[in-house]
């Protein structure tokens, strides 16, 4: 569905502590190629009236004669900042939106100038924005997935350009949940179902009908966690934002362009509930994540796609335990995106679309990124086990209390995840079921 070192909060505080900026001369870069859709709760998170970039918070004050100007943080910004995170955890701020609104019929790409400064954001801005993305409702026990897969030429094996899989699919009912990877990649965000049999289900119709359909142009698709290693593979998405994001990752190494254009993942998406309970389904979903991800996992090694994400940007990443820093989720996602070096100068709502961390943060629901694709006939037994996991009030607390003490060694969990030496026996528990079901 188409969520880092440099934050610093305050030891046991729950609030964010200054930082200072990082010389100029150090970019960071995306890494990733998402759009957001235009009426997910992102999509609700806008700059100021008027604003422009001098305006929404991008420091103009990185600068070797005053490296720590953008990074001062007054009592009006605190008090401001406690407001916006009392009223996000409680979710009794910026409406109620409907659980699980995934509905992808319209897209924003970013059209903004794009620049390669490596600034950084004002913190005020960011958690007014922030705020928003962890508005939770309800109690809704909803499924979703967003499924990408390769589309290959069936005669030389190329990766197709999205045009030809438009005209393929042109006037099918499930068209509109098609959208695009910069490498090709088809992704299908598909509605929200009530439950894991069902969104499974619908996913193997979905997938049974593109297969037929674009088998009939000379293309055939296939569910797996990396492409191959083919330098060769194009970049079919064209435009300044990919260019910028191409430039940003070519400085850091060739993961980037790996995760790009080779890799495809099987993400799951789950209501997030309001009060205590909400947080109990951040907080586990953050320390099961490598747990999760090793028992879920279709390859491991230096050249799985858990290995490129872990190579990419680790300040848009968060493979560790940033983002549970503190008490206030808000304050500790704000220090993280405040941390991100900006690369688009369309203000605050636009930066955190280049933020992503293995959960993302939807506002009514949590975007689970990290699993690796797979057939639509095992999507069923990974749905089920994350949504146990998060809608179980007794096995998500039983959960809660067995990785108490893993936060600080999260970052060694998901390095020894992706190279395939994590123990997959507690990420099979944590799943309620047998590995081989979920990961086979």
């Amino acid at each position: 569905m188409n969520i880092t070192i440099l934050a610093r909060p305050s030891a046991g505080s729950g609030t964010i502590s200054t930082i200072p900026c990082a010389a100029r001369s150090r970019i960071a870069s995306p890494i990733d190629c998402r759009v957001i859709p235009a009426r997910c709760a992102m999509s609700t998170a806008r700059a100021p009236s008027g604003g422009s970039v001098a305006k929404t918070g991008l420091c103009r004050g990185c600068s070797s004669v005053k490296p720590r100007e953008c990074a001062v943080v007054t009592m009006s910004s605190r008090r401001a900042r406690a407001d916006f995170s009392a009223s996000a955890i409680s979710g009794k701020k910026f409406g109620r939106s409907r659980p699980l609104d995934i509905c992808k019929a319209a897209f924003q790409y970013l059209t903004g100038n794009l620049t390669l400064s490596g600034a950084v954001m004002n913190r005020t801005p960011i958690l007014e924005a922030v705020a928003p993305l962890f508005a939770r409702t309800g109690r809704s026990t909803r499924v979703a997935i967003e499924q990408e897969l390769f589309a290959m030429d069936v005669f030389g094996g190329a990766s197709v350009a999205p045009k030809r899989v438009l005209e393929a699919v042109a006037g099918r009912d499930y068209a509109r949940w098609v959208t695009f990877e910069p490498g090709g990649q088809v992704e299908l965000s598909l509605p929200p179902a009530e439950t894991p049999a069902a969104a499974a289900a619908q996913l193997a119709r979905v997938t049974d009908a593109l297969a037929d359909d674009l088998m009939a142009h000379g293309i055939a698709i296939c569910a797996r966690p990396v492409r191959g290693q083919d330098p060769n593979t194009p970049r079919h998405l064209l435009s300044p934002r990919y260019d910028a994001m191409e430039r940003h990752l070519d400085s850091i190494g060739a993961a980037g362009r790996r995760m790009m254009r080779s890799t495809a993942s099987t993400q799951v998406c789950l209501d997030w509930w309001a009060g205590r309970e909400g947080l109990e389904q951040w907080r586990v979903l953050n320390l099961a994540g490598p747990f999760l991800a090793a028992a879920t996992a279709k390859a491991t090694g230096p050249q799985s796609r858990l290995a490129t994400w872990l190579e990419v940007d680790p300040s848009r990443t968060a493979f560790d335990d940033r983002l549970l820093h503190g008490r206030d989720p808000v304050a500790a996602y704000a220090d993280f995106a405040a941390g991100a070096r900006v690369f688009v100068d369309g203000g605050v709502a636009d930066h955190l679309t280049t933020l992503f961390p293995p959960v993302r943060p939807r506002g009514s629901y949590l975007e689970v990124r990290f699993p690796d694709a797979r057939p639509a006939a095992q999507v069923e037994a990974l749905v089920e086990g994350f949504a146990g996991l998060l809608y179980d009030d007794e096995r998500r607390r039983s959960a809660l209390a067995v990785l108490a003490g893993e936060q600080d060694r999260l970052a060694e969990h998901w390095a020894a995840a992706a190279v395939g030496t994590l123990d997959l026996e507690l990420g099979a528990w944590l799943l309620g079921g047998d590995r081989r079901a979920v990961a086979a």
